[in-house]
């Protein structure tokens, strides 16, 4: 089954939705975010094909600390894990319309984005160069 999506000129979205994600604190419990009525599913699919921005919400809340668990779990990095949850959350945000419900649950689509999501931010890391300090370029003036 083909699904078409209408794509809406999103404009400053992006960036404004960037900016949403750095100013979420995902460190607050939300007991609601598991219980409530509507499906994974249909939240992704909501936002795949109008960009609604309270299910993207309901959705972030669901998976934030989970995408934050399987950072820990393969970076053991916290700060590596945070940006993970901010990037695999755009990324889930961008690609949504991709979404295809006869191919698997919303939930397997979205840790399969964070999880290739981490292994490209652990294969930029490996690629950049360790940081320089000023004292490893220039010796201290006593040294000489």
């Amino acid at each position: 089954m083909r699904r078409n999506y209408v794509k809406q000129d999103v404009g400053n979205n992006e960036v404004a939705l960037a900016v949403r994600l750095a100013s979420m604190n995902t460190s607050t419990p939300n007991p609601d975010a598991e219980d409530s009525d509507v499906s994974d599913e249909a939240l992704l699919t909501a936002v795949g094909n109008c960009q609604n921005v309270d299910a993207f919400n309901q959705l972030f809340k669901r998976f934030a600390k989970k995408i934050f668990a399987l950072g820990m779990k393969i970076t053991r990095n916290e700060q590596l894990a945070n940006d993970l949850i901010q990037e695999s959350m755009l990324n889930v945000w961008q690609k949504a319309p991709l979404y295809d419900l006869d191919k698997g649950s919303a939930k397997g689509w979205i840790f399969t984005l964070s999880r290739n999501r981490c292994f490209d931010m652990l294969r930029k890391q490996k690629r950049q160069p360790n940081c320089i300090s000023a004292d490893d370029i220039w010796p201290l003036e006593s040294s000489r």
